[in-house]
């Protein structure tokens, strides 16, 4: 839901800056959100063989999304201007909602129907407090790389 209220105010600014960061930046969280969603979906639901396989089309759809949308955007960019990259993500962001709330529904197996804040809050802090979490990322700077502070800069370190 976060992608398309990311892209449905992206859609509605009137000019480019400084409205844009922030609408772009709850798109990113949102983009962000459905790639461990995704993964966190076909662990719930295969196992074996059948994960790998579904783990392979997962990235394999996602590199493709990645190489297909700047020659998608461009096209809606010339041809309907730049807001309709924005309303065309919100609207598949809407399309996929609505066909996961009533075609999948929950995946996890053993969830009761509620989540406990003070349950998700206390494996947070025990990772805050887990030095094989943490000490990886303690020699990550700013100019360094994702795949730089995982696995090159701290986990040589890692207890």
């Amino acid at each position: 839901m976060r992608t398309y209220g990311g892209d449905h105010d992206c859609a509605r600014l009137p000019i480019l800056r400084p409205n844009l960061l922030v609408c772009r930046s709850i798109q990113a969280v949102g983009a962000r959100t459905t790639m461990v969603l995704s993964r966190a979906i076909a662990r719930d639901l295969f196992d074996g063989q059948a994960l790998t396989k579904v783990m392979a089309l997962t990235t394999i759809a996602t590199a493709a999304a990645l190489g297909f949308s700047p020659l998608v955007g461009s096209a809606l960019d010339y041809f309907f201007g730049w807001r309709s990259e924005f309303a065309l993500v919100a609207i598949f962001a809407i399309c996929a909602l609505l066909a996961y709330a009533t075609l999948v529904g929950e995946t996890n197996s053993s969830a009761n129907g509620s989540v406990n804040p003070l349950a998700v809050g206390g494996s947070y802090l025990g990772l805050i407090r887990d030095s094989r979490f943490v000490v990886p990322g303690q020699d990550c700077k700013p100019h360094d790389g994702p795949l730089v502070c995982r696995f090159l800069g701290g986990a040589a370190r890692a207890p």
